[in-house]
């Protein structure tokens, strides 16, 4: 059985677990999850204690540069290539709208939801290049489409989002003549910490997400969709 490899960032809760413990399913899959802080990651350590040949845990906060470079250098120890990279670690600041934003939080949320990713793939982009079929998938949010913005959507979470959007749109140009497909994603209201309780849980988004990955083909390079595949208004 050939061997296939993803990278998985944010996955020690929410979408991202969620999405690990899926691809452990397909027993083909090597998956690299990573986690932001010892003290959030007892789940994740636990089940890679039961998947040790298919689940490599790793601690990397994706604004600390040296923590990045670590968790790629460890990536290269099992593999030279990535076929999947899932940027899905983010932040929201809950109450954080205009006339009350500030300065501060705007950039912690920015670090995490666009700087983070943009670092992250860069480390990874060697490994990627080599991958099958290598596919990018970037967490985003409809919050950040500037032609449907809601006047309730959390202010600096809705600018990062579009921040982000416009980064995955320069990957999915730059990237498009090595054969990597870069997809932005809205994966809908879903029941994480960053989620109200009515929202969809994690475990029925993934079902849809993984098919939308499996499909993946280079005319998606650079479209903005949920995870039904429907297109989405930047």
């Amino acid at each position: 059985m050939t061997t296939r490899t993803i990278f998985i960032t944010g996955a020690n809760r929410g979408i991202g677990f969620a999405l690990t413990k899926a691809y452990l399913n397909r027993r083909e899959y090597r998956i690299f999850s990573s986690y932001r802080s010892p003290e959030s990651s007892g789940q994740l350590l636990s089940l890679a204690d039961l998947h040790p040949e298919h689940l490599i845990p790793l601690c990397m906060d994706v604004c600390d540069t040296g923590q990045i470079h670590e968790a790629a250098a460890i990536v290269r120890q099992y593999t030279n290539s990535l076929d999947i990279l899932i940027n899905n670690a983010g932040m929201l600041i809950q109450e954080d709208n205009f006339g009350d934003m500030t300065a501060d939080n705007l950039l912690k949320t920015f670090e995490t939801n666009v700087s983070g990713t943009l670092l992250v793939t860069q480390n990874l982009l060697a490994l990627l290049k080599n991958g099958t079929d290598a596919k990018i998938i970037n967490m985003s949010s409809e919050a950040g489409s500037i032609s449907t913005w809601e006047k309730n959507i959390i202010g600096s979470y809705a600018v990062s989002k579009a921040a982000l959007n416009m980064l995955s749109k320069i990957m999915s140009v730059q990237l498009k003549e090595k054969n990597i497909i870069t997809v932005t994603v809205h994966p809908g209201n879903i029941k994480t910490d960053m989620g109200p309780e009515n929202d969809t849980s994690p475990e029925i988004c993934v079902g849809e997400m993984l098919e939308l990955i499996d499909s993946l083909k280079p005319s998606d390079n650079g479209r903005f969709m949920r995870r039904d595949k429907t297109a989405l208004a930047w």
